[in-house]
């Protein structure tokens, strides 16, 4: 059974289920009532990371937005480097290490989700 992290109480319901995660690192759930009555507060805004609860639609459409645009900056940045010629011995330029920081992001956003779906799976 769910509870909420908030008021301890015991959430049946999908869709009373928020998932929220604290310091963009730990899931946790909070039913409507406790969700809405935070939505207001500073330490939702500073501590909590997404901003939209993980099981909406919102975060997983942005998702899949994300992915999809994230892929095709890739490929425009990586595929000339992979089919330019070696004309020294060194070899192509790899760019800078700093590309893969938003797909380690992004990948730590699917992971964030998988997690919460599996800690709300056993709702209705």
């Amino acid at each position: 059974m769910v509870s909420c992290e908030n008021c301890k109480k015991k959430i049946t319901d999908r869709e009373d289920a928020n998932v929220l995660a604290f310091l963009s690192v730990v899931p946790r759930v909070f039913c409507n009532s406790c969700y809405a009555a935070g939505e207001r507060g500073l330490g939702r805004h500073l501590l909590y990371r997404p901003k939209h609860p993980i099981n909406s639609k919102l975060y997983i459409v942005g998702l899949w937005i994300a992915t999809a645009v994230l892929s095709v900056i890739g490929f425009i940045i990586v595929s000339p480097v992979f089919l330019e010629p070696v004309t020294n011995g060194s070899g192509p330029d790899k760019g800078p290490f700093w590309v893969l920081l938003p797909v380690a992001i992004l990948i730590w956003y699917w992971i964030l989700y998988f997690l919460a779906m599996r800690k709300i799976s056993e709702l209705n």
